[in-house]
């Protein structure tokens, strides 16, 4: 094998930061980068820098909102900015991974995720919670998931709703704008086909398989349901999901 290869790979294998990356705008006309600690938002078309956003920032994650309007750079902690001021909206927000290793949000996914048209965001911050800001006002509306840990965040395509999810297989979903938890989706039993839905006021339905598991508890005695309890829902998921 030729010297040269050999030296070319040893370096990469030493290297300690994060390597350089680029992140286009939706629109194609601008481009967020991040080299040597520094993030920076250019102008596409002419390669004109339009402003230097951090020179002592190491992100592992950049991104744009989907109307483009605002850039956020993740790496352990997070940092948003204004593309037209380049104004700071965010700074050094602190999120769930160590701020000691970039490699854990390289390898994972960015803690704030946009609604479709960018009004909404969530972001999953560093004590166990999910927090949907308003975008436009940058305030705190609610905090979703308290003391519980979610794998995953995402909008419905039109923004109404949040879904998160966790490592035990439970899924929860929250109506965007009063943050109230619309039902929880249990689907980890011992049977790969079984699933129930739950809402907070004590309706559920689910398949032949998952209704096996519910039951009412009083006194720490288990009691079975009937089939003609009054709080099985049939469609109970859909009419939940066309309340909003």
């Amino acid at each position: 094998m030729p010297t040269d290869s050999v030296f070319v790979r040893r370096r990469f294998r030493r290297r300690q930061t994060p390597p350089p990356m680029a992140r286009f705008s939706p629109d194609g006309t601008q481009i967020l980068t991040s080299h040597l600690n520094k993030v920076k938002l250019w102008q596409t078309s002419t390669g004109k820098l339009l402003h230097t956003l951090s020179k002592q920032y190491t992100p592992a994650i950049l991104g744009f909102s989907p109307d483009g309007s605002k850039v956020y750079a993740d790496g352990g902690v997070l940092n948003m900015w204004d593309t037209k001021t380049g104004k700071w909206l965010l700074k050094n927000f602190s999120l769930r991974r160590s701020t000691n290793s970039y490699r854990q949000g390289f390898m994972g996914r960015a803690s704030v995720v946009f609604s479709p048209d960018g009004h909404y965001f969530v972001v999953r911050s560093h004590n166990f919670r999910d927090e949907i800001w308003d975008s436009r006002s940058m305030t705190l509306l609610h905090i979703l998931n308290k003391d519980r840990y979610s794998t995953n965040v995402l909008f419905t395509s039109q923004g109404h709703r949040v879904i998160t999810a966790s490592d035990d297989g439970i899924v929860r979903v929250w109506h965007t704008q009063s943050g109230r938890l619309l039902c929880t989706l249990y689907a980890c039993f011992a049977q790969d086909d079984a699933w129930v839905v739950t809402t907070p006021d004590g309706k559920y339905d689910g398949n032949v398989q998952g209704l096996r598991y519910i039951h009412y508890v009083k006194r720490n005695k288990t009691i079975a349901v009937s089939s003609q309890d009054k709080n099985r829902v049939k469609g109970l998921l859909k009419k939940v999901w066309g309340q909003f």
